[in-house]
């Protein structure tokens, strides 16, 4: 009777009991990859749109687009491989979420990212100048309503050591990739960065850490 009563409690259909729950889960790599996918193709709307200006042949942009675009998405990834745990993945990637979609508005709207060095004050007067509706929509559509469907989503639960040996090979892939993209096209992005004075401010959301960087890239992203 007590087996019986157990089987059917909602404590024993949990995510952490229910083998039929855990199957249905989301990987953590899967909830990664889209995370790092949605900020670096739609969150870098100003970006693309900067990039679409340049004086150059359609073929070329595209081809020089798509390896920023890959470095960039293979960047997020070996930095979130770092959180990539159960108690830290989602904060994370909802943390990124956030600052990602509301850097779009103030981009577009020639405000700038936010700088995380200088403290919450800045930040808040650069949304208190630059409020509107179009910040508080592409805020909710490219940044709220993401969040609540990834703080939904249930995530597989990974065994500590499988876990920890995932997050090293995911952080050692995406780095060599990273490197890889970088030796191929290191002459070609930075001409491309320094042919606009705007678009490495535009890096969305490394711009907002540009303090942080080590000093041999803040040339990279200039204030």
């Amino acid at each position: 009777m007590t087996i019986k009563l157990f089987h059917v409690t909602e404590f024993a259909e949990s995510a952490y009991l229910s083998p039929e729950t855990q199957r249905e889960a989301t990987h953590p790599v899967t909830v990664l990859s889209l995370t790092c996918l949605w900020l670096t193709v739609v969150c870098n709307i100003p970006l693309w749109r900067e990039l679409s200006r340049l004086p150059l042949e359609t073929g070329q942009l595209w081809w020089l687009g798509l390896r920023l675009g890959l470095i960039m998405v293979f960047a997020l990834m070996a930095l979130l491989s770092l959180l990539c745990w159960r108690r830290t993945l989602k904060p994370a990637a909802l943390l990124l979420l956030l600052l990602s979609a509301l850097n779009t508005p103030l981009m577009l709207g020639q405000a700038g990212a936010i700088d995380l060095s200088a403290g919450l004050s800045t930040p808040a007067a650069q949304v208190r100048h630059a409020a509107s509706w179009q910040l508080a929509g592409l805020f909710l559509v490219l940044g709220l309503l993401p969040a609540l469907w990834l703080w939904r989503l249930p995530v597989r639960r990974i065994p500590l050591l499988a876990n920890l040996r995932q997050n090293a090979l995911l952080f050692v892939l995406c780095g060599a990739v990273v490197v890889g993209l970088w030796w191929l096209s290191a002459q070609d992005v930075l001409a491309l960065l320094r042919q606009s004075s705007q678009l490495p401010q535009l890096l969305n959301p490394f711009s907002s850490f540009h303090a942080w960087a080590p000093s041999s890239l803040t040339e990279l992203l200039p204030h």
